[in-house]
């Protein structure tokens, strides 16, 4: 079901029965909330506490204060700088999932020395970012597992870290270790040893990434578990069992039916529901959820798109 395309016609497939009303009701901007709460990022939290929102348009801002002044109000971006809005977009992706200019390079197609401007530009304007990713990269290498939340204690361990791992990682990190790496290679750039280094440096970037990656992850999903949790302890306090029915949890979305004289209430307490179940693993600023709403404001009795 959540792997179904996100297309209009697709999606009103999917019918309510006769008398009820299709609740679809997501997280807005998870991600990035979860990202700002878990940063402590001033400029992420002053763009959903107190600004427009528009991510795109605030990492195109950090990205190329060349291209945009720096007296250019952020909601002024989308209109004004399209193209800088539109590439942020990739760039906001790369970054904030653990890549560096170097990716930037392979995946965009920049120039080095273009994406190395963009990322520390990026970095510059992203402190608690950067102070962030900079942690996760050190401890994972440090430790052999992610720790995904201090909340419920989820830990993401390395396969095989004190087998082969570590003790790669221990080698690798001894004085005068890229003379001895260097000789191996010369006398045998084929044996068993320098095979398993090289496999280590491609591991250590994975990781690394992983270890960015799984803490807003891991967190999004416990948002999601816990509202479930939240949800259904309310239908079944209120005696709502087979009257207001959960049909498709899809990632950060709530899919819902119930009958139409009940529909709006029941959104709003979904949507209080979400938020309760999101407040453990988002600290820092609020993460709501938007309703799917017809043009003229009506719930409808479909999936809408």
């Amino acid at each position: 079901m959540q792997q179904l395309p996100r297309d209009a016609e697709t999606r009103a497939c999917f019918v309510s029965e006769p008398g009820n009303l299709f609740i679809s009701e997501d997280y807005s901007a998870q991600e990035s909330r979860l990202l700002a709460s878990v940063t402590n990022d001033p400029a992420l939290i002053d763009l959903y506490t107190n600004g427009c929102g528009d991510l795109h348009s605030l990492t195109a801002y950090m990205s190329f204060p060349d291209i945009i002044p720096r007296d250019t109000k952020i909601e002024d971006i989308a209109s004004l700088y399209k193209e800088a809005r539109q590439e942020a977009k990739s760039i906001e992706f790369c970054i904030g999932y653990g890549g560096t200019d170097a990716t930037m390079v392979q995946n965009n197609g920049l120039e080095p020395a273009r994406a190395k401007k963009i990322y520390d530009d990026y970095m510059k304007g992203f402190p608690g970012v950067k102070k962030y990713q900079d942690y996760c990269r050190k401890e994972v290498v440090k430790k052999g597992y992610i720790l995904m939340n201090p909340v419920t204690g989820h830990r993401a361990h390395i396969e095989d870290w004190d087998n082969r791992w570590k003790k790669i990682r221990d080698f690798v990190n001894q004085p005068g270790f890229y003379e001895e790496f260097n000789r191996m290679k010369r006398e045998d750039p084929y044996s068993k040893e320098v095979y398993w280094i090289r496999q280590w440096f491609k591991k250590k970037s994975d990781i690394e990434k992983q270890s960015i990656n799984y803490r807003i992850q891991n967190r999004g999903a416990c948002c999601f578990k816990l509202s479930a949790i939240i949800l259904f302890k309310w239908i079944i306090k209120n005696n709502y069992q087979n009257i207001v029915k959960i049909c498709v949890p899809a990632h950060d979305e709530f899919d819902c039916e119930c009958p139409a004289n009940m529909a709006e209430e029941f959104a709003l307490v979904l949507q209080q529901c979400m938020e309760k179940g999101a407040k453990p693993f988002c600290t820092r600023l609020p993460l709501s959820s938007d309703l799917s709403r017809l043009k003229d404001g009506s719930i409808p009795n479909y999936w809408l798109h």
